[in-house]
């Protein structure tokens, strides 16, 4: 969610921007999947 409000505040990211709706999802996603890693890696330590 930062990398999306820091591209629209640096004016990096306009609405002309080609592509716009994909690469806000793939931002999303990526950010989501590395949390669940994340997430899962300590979860899987803390059992240990």
């Amino acid at each position: 969610m930062y990398t999306l409000y820091w591209l629209e505040h640096g004016e990096i990211w306009t609405t002309e921007t080609a592509h716009r709706g994909k690469i806000s999802v793939t931002i999303l996603l990526i950010g989501m999947v590395s949390s669940f890693l994340i997430m899962s890696y300590f979860a899987a330590r803390q059992k240990q």
